[in-house]
């Protein structure tokens, strides 16, 4: 299987949807080299702190930040994922 990069914007509140996204992607992976990139637009509920803990339970979990006093926006957002994959298949 060709690797992937998937990418996930995250913003307030959304700290349980992300869970679900990444107990599922652990679950069904096959093979683990692929690439995993969140992007935290706003983080009100602990995102960061539950990424940092988990991330030594995946290959190549990368997590984004910015230093913006507001959400940047998710088309912005997704561009940048975009352009940081490693990946072809994003």
């Amino acid at each position: 299987m060709q690797q992937i990069s998937f990418v996930t914007n995250t913003g307030a509140d959304t700290l349980e949807y992300t869970k679900l996204l990444l107990d599922s992607l652990k679950i069904n992976l096959v093979g683990k080299e692929h690439e995993i990139i969140v992007f935290i637009d706003k983080d009100n509920d602990g995102t960061y702190d539950y990424l940092k803990s988990i991330k030594k339970d995946f290959y190549d979990l990368k997590i984004v930040t910015h230093k913006l006093k507001g959400p940047v926006g998710y088309q912005r957002n997704s561009n940048l994922l975009v352009d940081i994959a490693k990946h072809d298949i994003v």
